[in-house]
């Protein structure tokens, strides 16, 4: 795995082809809000997730993100795949819940995995490394699985057995 860190927009425009063609998997991850580079990312995405926290605000940015991938796809002529990831989900609370109600009525697409508000997500960007046991493990490995049924990641084989 290696990581780039690429402030120009315009070598970041011909940096992605490069690494999209030395890499089986490349996640850019960008500001959140209208800008070049983020737009450059969308072009060029096989797929995009747009994560949405709990609040009026996410929402309404997550819908025009929506609006605005559909119009870069429709200007490339091709198929952009765009879902929304409920993040920092407080289960049972009423924020939370309308969050996810609103996203349903303005029909945004979404993945059906949602990601909670765990300390273990915040230490990732400390440690590098997931815990491989609990609630993050847990909702992590679903949402791999769930990227792989959508064909966004690739599917695992069988582990090869140590002993043979």
């Amino acid at each position: 795995m290696a990581s780039y860190a690429e402030p120009d927009k315009d070598r970041l425009a011909d940096l992605l082809p490069i690494l999209a063609d030395r890499h089986a998997i490349l996640t850019a991850d960008t500001a959140g809000f209208g800008n070049l580079a983020a737009t450059i990312c969308m072009v060029g995405a096989d797929a995009i997730l747009i994560p949405v926290s709990p609040g009026e605000g996410d929402v309404v940015e997550a819908r025009k993100t929506v609006g605005f991938i559909a119009g870069l796809a429709r200007t490339a002529r091709r198929q952009i795949p765009a879902r929304i990831v409920p993040n920092r989900i407080r289960r049972g609370t009423t924020l939370s819940r309308h969050t996810l109600s609103e996203i349903e009525a303005l029909s945004l697409p979404r993945l059906q995995t949602s990601l909670s508000e765990t300390v273990a997500y915040g230490e990732l960007g400390f440690s590098g490394a997931l815990s491989r046991v609990g609630a993050a493990a847990a909702e992590i490995g679903a949402l791999v699985a769930e990227l792989r049924s959508h064909g966004w990641l690739p599917a695992t084989g069988k582990r090869k057995d140590p002993n043979m």
